[in-house]
């Protein structure tokens, strides 16, 4: 066996290691958030080391040449990608927060969302589909709502024909 395939059973080795480590040593808790913001970065830190050394080294010289520029340029252009494909992302109506992205269809989605988080309404997984219910919370906000409701209607609808979307006639304000 060669140096070469050595130190690559060791690296293989260790890195089995290292990954089995962490259950072991953990017992199914997640990992405390100031290790996981550092495990997080670890695999683009290495990735890029490996892009650089890459770039600068012929043999066991260090060489700056056009490779380097190269790689210089496509760091700045897969970030500025990175910028406009947030920015395009997020007027799209969905959202990036510190570790996911949030797919949603616009105003609906964030509305929905905020009521979740909110505890007004709770999602209830049914087949092929998610349905929602108000929570006790939510119940309870109903008489405000309706109140608003007829508000509006006595006060801010002069079209006597006003219909909503869903085809009902307009709520006639209670006296």
């Amino acid at each position: 066996m060669t140096g070469t395939w050595i130190v690559v059973t060791a690296v293989g080795l260790a890195t089995f290691a290292l990954k089995a480590a962490g259950p072991v040593l953990l017992g199914g808790r997640p990992l405390p958030q100031r290790l996981a913001s550092v495990v997080s970065l670890l695999a683009p830190s290495v990735l890029a080391a490996l892009v650089v050394t890459q770039a600068i080294a012929d043999g066991r010289e260090i060489v700056i040449d056009e490779r380097l520029l190269g790689v210089a340029v496509a760091g700045v252009a897969i970030g500025g990608a990175a910028l406009v494909a947030e920015t395009a992302y997020r007027h799209l109506g969905h959202a990036t927060t510190r570790d996911h992205l949030v797919v949603g269809s616009g105003d609906l989605t964030r509305v929905r969302t905020v009521l979740e988080h909110d505890g007004i309404i709770e999602k209830h997984a049914a087949a092929r589909r998610a349905e929602y219910e108000l929570t006790e919370k939510g119940t309870a906000l109903l008489p405000i709502i309706d109140e608003m409701s007829r508000f509006g209607h006595a006060w801010l609808v002069d079209d006597e024909t006003h219909t909503h979307a869903h085809g009902g006639k307009r709520a006639v304000p209670a006296v």
